[in-house]
């Protein structure tokens, strides 16, 4: 017992592990889609900057002017481009990270709001560098609308390419805005430093824009772009690469975190779990043996008790010894299987009266006046010696009435209903004069399966009373018994007057259809069985039973009706 004791301890250190494992990554996760979330709140930010500017109604008319100023006028020139600069100069001072706002125009034109502010490392004044950079050229080249560069080791660039806002359509200039690297800085601290993980960030053209940290060489994290998720090694150290892929922005983010620092806790816990283990393993060698001659063998037998009471056994009664634990559970175990005993006979007995009262309705159903009306066609037929007649009509009359009145049986072959409803409709065909036709078509290989009895019998009564006698000219039933799939479908059929509705929810309002309907979902297991009723006035109606059968032929139904059939 100790050792299978150690084993599930150092077990459940796997899967704490494992545990601890999958919420770290859960966890850096949501901090790399928070910092995603972070960086598609600054892109707007910067989105909607330039927008301001766009509709900045005082700049644009300093750029027309400037446009109108004679090229020669160089003082007038110059006044006005310093005008431009302090209205760039005003748009920069409302975002703290941004170092500086320049605007080259498509007629080559360059504004900036340096002018008036101390930033000596400003790209702008070495505007023929700016022009030339290799960052400039991929912006242009490529035709992008909006995208960021690294310009240097502190600083970033962010492009936006406008219209003139007084045509919408026509490309004006490009907008420059520079950035303050420490802005990124302040965006990824907080999960570099809980994890001492290194990040990276890529622009659209999939270049290395941002970088803290060396844990892994930036070009291999490009082979795991198409995955949230994956493991790397340098040598011999183990990293975890969790990415985020931006659609707003079309950046990528890394984040590379070495394994050592994710399972640092867990490895603590590995030391103090060994320690518990040993301390544990000498302290179950005094507890176990106590345990096992004073709780476990009582409770190993009330186990043993409950099993033979699950399969069925009863009379089944345990000793009361041990603790005073056990000995309470045991005597509630006593008192339960006695309790269980008396209810399974109780439902028992009842389940046996309901059947005996369902039947018992049934053979009720014999009308006195069918009986009444069938012995006067005997004697009708006897008085103009039709012997044949009356042979034919008496034979069916007794062995209707002899199944009728077996009350010894609740369930029946369809063979057999079939054989009774012949019988049955040929007494009606005496009555009414041939009035009533009947066809059978039945699948051989379902003859065999057992149904509630007189099942069949009150649904083709309904269909001769209320279907066939109310209509003019002769009239036919029509049943069917096929199988559909894993299901056996019985259709009663007949061309009467049919009903007032297309389609009954609860089958007809008579207590001879409920009945049928009820008995047959009492037999037949829940979900597998139903009864469906269609009709049309003047057409006819349509009642199908169906249920489930094996590809043997037997019936799915209620365990507590397995005992009735045969």
């Amino acid at each position: 017992m100790l050792t299978p004791l150690i084993i599930i301890i150092l077990l459940s250190y796997a899967t704490f592990t494992r545990s601890m494992g999958e919420e770290i990554k859960k966890s850096i996760q949501q901090s790399i889609n928070y910092e995603v979330d972070k960086l598609e709140v600054y892109y707007s930010v910067l989105t909607e900057l330039t927008n301001n500017i766009v509709n900045y109604e005082e700049l644009w008319r300093l750029l027309e002017k400037q446009d109108s100023i004679a090229k020669d006028d160089d003082s007038a020139v110059t006044v006005n481009k310093l005008d431009i600069s302090e209205s760039l100069r005003i748009l920069k001072n409302s975002r703290n990270d941004v170092m500086d706002i320049g605007l080259f125009t498509k007629s080559g034109g360059v504004f900036h709001s340096v002018l008036y502010d101390y930033n000596p490392g400003s790209i702008f004044l070495k505007e023929s560098k700016l022009l030339q950079s290799s960052w400039y050229q991929d912006f242009n080249n490529h035709g992008l609308v909006r995208g960021i560069y690294r310009s240097s080791e502190d600083r970033m660039v962010f492009l936006s390419r406008i219209n003139n806002p007084r045509t919408f359509t026509d490309f004006y200039g490009t907008l420059i805005y520079e950035l303050d690297i420490k802005f990124f800085d302040q965006i990824f601290q907080e999960n570099a430093n809980q994890y001492q993980s290194s990040i990276y960030l890529f622009n659209e053209q999939d270049e290395l824009i941002y970088s803290k940290g060396d844990a892994i060489a930036s070009q291999k994290l490009q082979v795991i772009r198409s995955s949230d998720i994956a493991a790397m090694a340098k040598n011999s150290n183990k990293y975890l690469v969790v990415s985020k892929h931006s659609h707003s922005t079309n950046w990528s983010t890394y984040e590379v975190v070495p394994y050592k620092t994710m399972m640092k806790d867990a490895n603590s816990l590995r030391n103090t779990s060994f320690l518990l283990v040993l301390v544990s393993y000498f302290a179950a060698v005094c507890v176990t043996f106590f345990l096992g001659h004073q709780v476990v063998r009582p409770l190993k037998k009330l186990m043993i008790a409950m099993r033979q009471l699950g399969s069925g056994f009863q009379g089944i009664t345990m000793k009361v010894n041990g603790p005073v634990e056990v000995q309470e559970i045991t005597k509630r175990f006593n008192t339960m299987e006695l309790q269980i005993g008396r209810l399974i006979t109780n439902v028992v007995e009842e389940q046996q009266k309901v059947r005996e009262a369902d039947l018992s309705a049934l053979q009720a159903q014999i009308h006195p006046h069918f009986l009444y009306n069938t012995l006067n066609l005997i004697v009708f037929l006897a008085r103009k010696n039709k012997v044949n007649e009356i042979q034919s009509l008496t034979g069916s009359l007794i062995e209707f009435l002899q199944n009728s009145l077996k009350t010894n049986r609740f369930v029946d072959t369809i063979a057999n209903e079939l054989r009774m409803i012949e019988h049955y409709v040929l007494l009606h065909q005496h009555r009414a004069e041939g009035k009533v036709s009947l066809f059978i078509e039945a699948d051989l290989d379902l003859l065999g399966i057992h149904i509630p009895k007189f099942i069949l019998q009150p649904l083709v009564e309904n269909a001769i009373f209320h279907g066939i006698y109310p209509k003019d000219g002769h009239g036919s039933i029509r049943i069917v018994v096929q199988r559909i799939g894993n299901l056996c479908e019985i259709r009663v059929i007949d061309d009467g007057v049919g009903l007032n509705s297309q389609l009954i929810p609860e089958p007809h309002k008579g207590l001879g259809m409920k009945n049928v309907r009820q008995r047959f979902l009492n037999y037949f297991s829940e979900g597998n069985s139903g009864m469906d009723v269609a009709s049309k006035p003047g057409i006819g109606t349509v009642i199908v039973l169906f249920f489930q059968i094996t590809q043997l032929g037997q019936v799915v139904m209620k365990d507590e009706d397995r005992t009735d059939r045969g």
